[in-house]
């Protein structure tokens, strides 16, 4: 199910607008997490939990790059839903 984005590509559902934005942040939190490995293993952790639950909303977009993880990070069925 494709969901309306506004004319920047951003969600219109509230919901799913406010989950980007927290995946952002966490993007954004990451990289600046210095050698912190159990911090970033969390952030991962909620990076996947949020991302899972735009998933089962129907959200099929691709993220901004400065929104994503390295691709070891990410998890598989976003990955996938672009190696087709």
């Amino acid at each position: 199910m494709a969901h309306e984005v506004d004319k920047l590509g951003n969600p219109l559902d509230p919901e799913l607008n406010e989950w980007e934005n927290q995946i952002c942040n966490l993007a954004a939190d990451w990289r600046s997490v210095i050698r912190g490995v159990d911090k970033q293993s969390e952030i991962v952790a909620e990076y996947h939990v949020i991302l899972k639950k735009m998933y089962e909303k129907g959200w099929r977009s691709s993220l901004d790059i400065e929104c994503e993880l390295p691709d070891e990070f990410l998890p598989d069925f976003y990955l996938n839903s672009f190696n087709s």
